[in-house]
């Protein structure tokens, strides 16, 4: 063992690369391994048909429609990007799922040492580098990054915004507010929700970066109009082709429409989503047909108000993992190997536990601490809330699992220091460990 610790880097990008290795190690074995054929209907079949199309040049069409009625027809059912980028791996000889799923072990990759150098940046080297390697471990992430879902996408985004955000706490800049926007937008073009890091990342960094109402005005206003840049050529298109305005994705209306019925109302499914719930197509045209769908949705919760509490309650229970979790992890991980699954149920847990203890250390410090958790903590408030509006699935949760490793590594690195300086405290009392050698 002191051999190993002698050979490794003395540098922190060194250590970094070390425990990059790990990470795509891990990722390798159990893409190549255990999931290598893992089988089942769910988005990343979509995904991946969609990829394909948009690679032999038929843009964004939805491939459910192509296979049952040999009709290509176009579709904002997903936000644009992660299918785009997975359509540049077929380009590049990446036909099968397999192949596409191997990006992941590139964007893993990625978001490891994103997550090391938040932790840097929060607590010194140490956390940085065991953020690192409790990103590389966590079975949640690694099974993230050996699917084909937009997950694999969207945390290697959430891990550039959180770093951004907290730059721009330390140096206020239009520039840094612009790239955050940018970001934000990116991540909505892979999930929809992102777009609440506006009001619970970009507000209140603003509100704490500076000191006046012209300056905190003016680094929303050029976040805001970044991300409306970014956004603008997917919103044109969608104008374009549907005739009316769509927010990212059409999913959304499915979404309202399946998480409020008496499926997900009561029983077993309850505060989940259910495709039963959505009444038959009557339109070609899929945003009008997801204006149905979302009028019902809406109809559907207003007619049930009494129950919405409690729906509410189990959605969010469901979304932290205290609401069958092992049920969960065997039905609603999609593309998952069920072993890892739950497996990352369990180290979830523990993550929670010690992740505590870094907020309690960042809570007390005099200076900064504060800051860092309203950046650290506001991946939680945008999970939650949408779990509150739409439904409760652990995977919906990617955005905090990415800051959870960072708040855990900050309080495995204190429990350290308080066990090193309490031995030290004990060594300076003891009369014989105090007294020189003869």
């Amino acid at each position: 063992m002191l051999l190993a610790v002698g050979l490794l880097p003395r540098t922190f990008g060194g250590r970094l690369a070390a425990v990059a290795v790990v990470g795509i190690a891990l990722r390798a074995a159990y893409l190549y391994g255990p999931a290598r054929h893992v089988a089942g209907i769910g988005d990343w079949y979509f995904y991946h048909w969609q990829a394909q199309l948009i690679a032999q040049g038929h843009g964004f069409v939805d491939p459910w429609v192509l296979l049952g009625t040999h009709q290509y027809r176009a579709s904002a059912i997903h936000p644009p990007l992660y299918p785009l980028l997975l359509s540049g791996v077929y380009l590049l000889g990446g036909h099968s799922a397999i192949d596409q799923r191997s990006l992941g072990l590139v964007l893993g990759t990625v978001t490891l040492v994103l997550v090391a150098l938040i932790g840097r940046r929060v607590g010194g080297d140490r956390v940085g580098l065991v953020a690192g390697l409790l990103y590389a471990i966590y079975p949640v992430m690694i099974a993230v990054d050996g699917d084909l879902m937009s997950e694999v996408l969207y945390s290697p985004l959430i891990a550039g915004m959180l770093l951004t955000g907290l730059a721009m706490l330390d140096r206020p800049s239009l520039r840094r507010a612009a790239l955050l926007g940018a970001l934000i937008a990116l991540a909505a073009l892979t999930r929809t929700e992102a777009l609440l890091f506006v009001p619970f990342l970009v507000v209140p960094v603003a509100w704490r970066a500076r000191p006046s109402w012209r300056g905190r005005v003016s680094l929303i206003a050029v976040a805001v109009l970044a991300g409306a840049v970014v956004l603008a050529p997917w919103e044109i298109r969608n104008e374009s082709v549907f005739g009316r305005f769509v927010p990212i994705s059409t999913n959304n209306a499915t979404v309202l429409a399946g998480a409020n019925c008496p499926q997900t109302y009561s029983g077993v499914d309850m505060g989940s989503w259910s495709e039963s719930c959505d009444a038959p197509r009557t339109r070609t045209n899929e945003a009008a047909q997801a204006a149905i769908w979302q009028r019902e949705g809406i109809s559907y919760a207003e007619h049930h108000a009494s129950r919405l509490p409690a729906v509410v309650l189990v959605r969010l229970l469901r979304v932290w993992d205290l609401w069958q979790p092992r049920r969960q992890a065997r039905v609603f991980s999609e593309g998952q190997q069920i072993g890892t699954a739950e497996a990352g149920v369990a180290v979830f847990y523990v993550f929670m536990v010690i992740a505590v203890l870094g907020v309690a250390d960042l809570w007390r410090r005099r200076v900064g601490g504060d800051r860092v958790l309203l950046v650290l903590l506001a991946p939680a408030v945008v999970v939650s809330v949408s779990a509150a509006v739409g439904y409760g699935v652990p995977r919906l949760r990617d955005s905090f699992d990415v800051a959870l490793v960072v708040l855990a590594a900050g309080g495995l690195v204190t429990v350290r220091e308080r066990i090193v300086a309490r031995r030290r405290t004990a060594r300076s009392l003891d009369p014989v460990s105090s007294r020189p050698a003869a």
